[in-house]
């Protein structure tokens, strides 16, 4: 299952279309409160997150953080309209697997499963207690 993140209504369900067409089960979370609280409750469901790097109240790289700290295996690509080197890199610094830039495409596709073959196998959700 993907689970994607971003906070235009706009893209977000035209993203999800397209990956529903594709034949892929999708989650979509207009924020990221709705996608920690996603992956606590069905991590281990979710094989790859999508992420836009540029949302509301917390941004993309903290929920790329905050999404590690609850499982380090489960895989995030990041996204974003923005096409700064140093903006995309800093996702993968903080644990992005790839960086694609909006808006979708075919390279979309091949990113995603091009991460689920390189964690194919990976442990389920550990889930951070407090």
């Amino acid at each position: 299952m993907i689970l994607i993140v971003d906070d235009d209504p706009v893209f977000l369900g035209a993203a999800t279309e397209a990956l529903t067409l594709a034949g892929s089960q999708v989650l979509a979370a207009g924020n990221a409160d709705r996608a920690l609280h996603l992956i606590e409750r069905i991590g281990s469901e979710v094989g790859v997150v999508l992420v836009d790097l540029s949302l509301g109240k917390v941004s993309g790289f903290e929920l790329i953080q905050a999404i590690k700290a609850i499982d380090r295996s489960l895989p995030v690509i990041a996204f974003s309209g923005v096409s700064s080197l140093d903006v995309l890199e800093s996702a993968t610094v903080l644990g992005a697997a790839e960086v694609l830039k909006k808006p979708f495409n075919d390279e979309w596709h091949a990113a995603i499963k091009r991460v689920r073959r390189q964690s194919n196998g990976r442990p389920p959700t550990q889930t951070a207690k407090s």
